[in-house]
């Protein structure tokens, strides 16, 4: 009996260390277009910033200082960065990589609806899919060539109001 129990619990807790948030995403001031979001490694605690530029990440874009401490700009193209895309440029001014927003059955664009591709300068190549067509409230897959789809979940307010979190 006292096998069992272990065995259970050991199952128990592999199953609850697997379901943990690979990064942990929270909007400041709740509002993400506005006010940008802050990012935590919960394998590492490694912490990541992002800061729209003039108060406005969906037509400016925004600087994003990631895990490893270096600053980029992520700039939006003209229709706006959640309608048309971005490109993400480092200080210097060099592309780094763009986003592409996805269309739906009538042509129009909408990252936010239909999800996004990101091409790096090097090649690789990120889809990022809406969850029922709802990145907002619901979360996108992110699919890599070759690999299983990673998964980013709304939290209870919103992605862009509360922040989600990304599961790999």
């Amino acid at each position: 009996m006292n096998v069992l129990r272990i065995t259970t619990w050991l199952v128990f807790l592999l199953t609850a260390w697997s379901a943990q948030a690979s990064i942990d995403v929270s909007c400041v001031a709740q509002d993400c277009f506005t006010e940008g979001w802050r990012m935590r490694d919960t394998k590492s605690l490694a912490r990541a910033s992002v800061e729209c530029v003039d108060f406005d990440c969906r037509n400016k874009g925004w600087y994003e200082t990631g895990f490893s401490g270096q600053t980029y700009l992520n700039r939006c193209l003209g229709g706006g960065c959640w309608v048309e895309g971005w490109e993400a440029v480092d200080l210097n001014g060099r592309v780094l990589a763009w986003a592409t927003c996805h269309q739906g059955q009538e042509g129009e664009s909408d990252c936010l609806t239909y999800g996004w591709t990101v091409r790096q300068v090097n090649g690789t190549t990120a889809r990022l899919t809406c969850i029922d067509n709802n990145c907002r409230d619901k979360g996108w897959e992110i699919h890599l060539r070759g690999g299983a789809p990673q998964s980013v979940i709304c939290k209870p307010g919103g992605c862009f109001v509360e922040g989600w979190r990304l599961y790999y």
